[in-house]
């Protein structure tokens, strides 16, 4: 096999994370001033639609343009190293992925920029924004911008799939293919199901505002409650996509590092492929406002895939009660990574159980328990796993000084922005808010949740140092095997 060709896949993943973590700072920088916004009572930095467009931005940046390019990127660099095979099963595609990721940034930007009332103020969008002539042509560029990522995704999803089911080396069974490349199986199989919906919604929304469409216009006929039924369709599950290789990548490194090495594999595999399963079942939870939705059946699923997400949890206490786990970096990082799930698994069933109550998705509790899984969980899975696979992908370690203040910040970061939310939604501030007033009784929550986003922040930065530093080739270079002595042989470089 050529040399360029054998190497390729890696340069693109590489890419796709360089991507990823630009956007990373856009949401994070957008985050640091909405946390400012609620700081103090009183509109005292933004007026509350300026706040919800920037919410807006913080949502789909994050989820759109930096976790799903993320994981992609990883997977395009690690899995056909864990399976063998040298390269992707299409070279060329994950390179079309790439592009279509930085031409959706590109489309979404400009949409920002040009748009002119501003932008919608939800991430899940409104219909009402994309009324037919409308707004100029931003609406049909932010259209377009998600478009592209969706077909990047499904494109790297194919690829992923393809490669991992049948690249794989002669005579490995599945049940010897590392936890990782499981996971991002699930998690590509989730987005292939799941991302369709969104751009049959966004076609929708297209032929609305271009040719005057009325499929989401209730005043000819048309259900706007259509396209957020298609949008959570959507959103539900691929959120719990960009959890799912998180949860492989720390399956992965707590299972290599404990003293049964592989005995509880299978199970977390089971475990992980449950949480994907069930990811469709509970979509609707979302929609608790909308009466055409059974409640009660979407409750029960929103209970089942946490209930599959506990039980790769419990699969990591065994393994870890068996033996004293090797503690390095990527260790240390999984270990904060068990404790987030932990909280935010315990966040969403309550949230689930009880939805319209002061723990349900329409307070702030709905903020805390997606940000403890997206944040605490998705982006520090993220970090887990580069700082993990760098040698394999670069030849060099993370710098472990860095390493330690990067895990101390964004760990501690995390914790501290997170439970003063949950408090918060416990105090029934809703999750729309952008203002409120000394009286409400919200401000020293407020207060501390704002300082753990600056510290999150920091640390964010100090791992994207990190990362220079590994590029700078200014770390110490890693073995061709086992770098970490206990990584398993097939994601050696």
């Amino acid at each position: 096999m050529p040399t360029h060709i054998r190497g390729q896949h890696k340069v693109v993943g590489t890419f796709c994370v360089a991507v990823a973590l630009a956007f990373l700072v856009a949401g994070g920088v957008l985050a640091a001033i909405l946390r400012t916004q609620l700081a103090q009572p009183g509109e005292h930095l933004l007026h509350a639609r300026t706040y919800k467009e920037l919410a807006s931005l913080h949502g789909t940046f994050s989820v759109f343009l930096f976790l799903m390019p993320a994981w992609a990127g990883l997977g395009f660099a690690v899995v056909p190293l864990q399976v063998g095979a040298g390269r992707l099963a299409f070279p060329r595609l994950a390179v079309a992925s790439a592009t279509m990721f930085v031409g959706g940034g590109v489309l979404l930007v400009a949409a920002t920029l040009t748009w002119d009332r501003g932008v919608p103020q939800s991430w899940a969008l409104d219909p009402a924004n994309f009324a037919p002539h409308r707004y100029g042509h931003a609406p049909e560029l932010w259209l377009m911008g998600l478009a592209l990522v969706g077909l990047a995704v499904i494109a790297g999803a194919v690829n992923l799939l393809t490669t991992a089911l049948a690249g794989r080396s002669p005579g490995m069974a599945w049940d010897d293919v590392p936890l990782f490349t499981r996971s991002m199986v699930v998690s590509s199989a989730v987005l292939l199901l799941a991302v369709p919906a969104l751009l049959a919604g966004l076609a929708l929304l297209y032929l609305q505002h271009h040719s005057g469409g009325r499929a989401f216009d209730i005043a000819r006929g048309g259900d706007p409650l259509v396209w957020h039924q298609l949008f959570w369709f959507f959103a539900y599950p691929a959120l719990w996509a960009m959890v799912i290789p998180a949860l492989g990548a720390v399956s992965e490194i707590v299972d290599a590092s404990g003293a049964a090495r592989g005995a509880r594999s299978r199970e977390m595999g089971l475990a992980i492929a449950a949480v994907g399963v069930f990811a469709f079942t509970g979509w609707g939870s979302e929609l608790a406002g909308d009466t055409s939705v059974p409640k009660a059946v979407f409750i029960v699923g929103g209970l089942l895939t946490v209930a599959a997400a506990a039980g790769v949890a419990l699969t990591w206490l065994d393994v870890l009660r068996r033996g004293r786990p090797t503690l390095n970096l990527p260790t240390a990082h999984a270990l904060v990574v068990v404790l987030l799930l932990a909280a935010g698994l315990a966040g969403t069933a309550v949230m689930r159980a009880l939805p319209l109550t002061r723990g349900g998705v329409f307070t702030y509790w709905w903020v805390a328990s997606w940000h403890t899984l997206l944040v605490g969980v998705a982006t520090l899975g993220i970090v887990t796993a580069l700082c993990y696979w760098a040698p394999a992908i670069w030849g060099r370690y993370v710098s472990g000084g860095l390493g330690s203040l990067q895990l101390l910040l964004i760990g501690g970061g995390a914790v501290l922005t997170v439970v003063p939310m949950f408090v918060l939604g416990a105090q029934v501030m809703y999750r729309s808010t952008a203002t409120y007033s000394s009286g409400d009784g919200w401000t020293v929550a407020n207060l501390i949740a704002t300082a753990g986003s600056y510290v999150l922040a920091i640390g964010v930065v100090v791992f994207i140092v990190n990362l220079l530093t590994v590029a700078a080739g200014r770390t110490q270079t890693a073995p061709a095997t086992d770098p970490w002595e206990l990584a398993p042989a097939e994601v050696a470089s």
